[in-house]
């Protein structure tokens, strides 16, 4: 799965994420990578197994780069997306920050908004001046 670069607009948007993000959703245009910057790795943990609307989760994961050196206080956003749906129609839940071993553990409020339905958790990193974008698996 490649990494898409979103507009963010649209009735999911987050006020807590950037405008201009990384989201989950391969059918958006993919974003090059800078082979001169590393390529983060990012995985997901651990996260609650189920929520209700206006309730809160629990998402703990970790980022890393150069096979698993721990990829400190850097910005993670959190989405949710319809299972199978490859991304698509993703609500931002929020950002974390990484601790100094590359982990992070939040909870996120899901939107009372959201409709019912089995949803898919994915994090994103935006590229900076060392650091590639990179979406979870």
């Amino acid at each position: 799965q490649g990494l898409a670069s979103g507009s963010g607009t649209g009735s999911g948007v987050n006020p807590l994420l950037p405008q201009d993000t990384i989201l989950p959703d391969a059918d958006l245009p993919a974003i090059q990578m800078d082979a001169s910057k590393k390529n983060p790795r990012l995985e997901i943990t651990l996260a609650s197994a189920s929520a209700y609307r206006g309730g809160v989760i629990r998402v703990e994961g970790r980022a890393s780069y150069d096979n698993g050196k721990p990829l400190t206080d850097h910005p993670i956003d959190v989405y949710i997306a319809p299972t199978g749906a490859r991304g698509k129609d993703s609500r931002g839940l929020g950002r974390a920050t990484t601790n100094a071993d590359g982990s992070f553990r939040q909870d996120f409020t899901i939107p009372s908004s959201i409709g019912v339905a089995i949803y898919e958790v994915y994090l994103s990193s935006q590229p900076d001046a060392y650091y590639n974008a990179a979406l979870s698996d």
